[in-house]
């Protein structure tokens, strides 16, 4: 089940990767959203679901309950949401949501 929810991670990224490029401005800023467990975390880089991103220094961090806080909140082995722009043609984390547990995908 793990193998499966990872590779609907990484088609799910690939998905928000191209198709906002058929459907935005050349102006408008484009979010990607993964979500997921936390696989490791150090002062610049997250992991989620074995997709390693960067950070940027000014990166936000919210509670599951939506109240701003800190870095020092988010835990390996925990869930989130990383929200991740592009700046200067490299990808960057700008946000990060707690989640309490992972959500349900249903397979049809």
């Amino acid at each position: 089940m793990k193998t499966i929810n990872n590779t609907l991670s990484k088609v799910y990224l690939v998905l928000i990767l191209v198709l906002p490029v058929c459907f935005t401005s050349a102006n408008a800023a484009q979010v990607i959203q993964v979500e997921g467990e936390v696989l490791s975390l150090s002062a610049d880089t997250i992991n989620v679901n074995d997709m390693l991103f960067k950070m940027i220094s000014t990166v936000k961090v919210f509670t599951a309950g939506k109240k701003s806080s800190s870095l020092s909140r988010v835990r390996v082995g925990g869930y989130a949401r990383i929200e991740i722009q592009k700046y200067n043609g490299k990808l960057y984390v700008d946000s990060i949501y707690l989640m309490s547990k992972p959500t349900v995908i249903k397979l049809r």
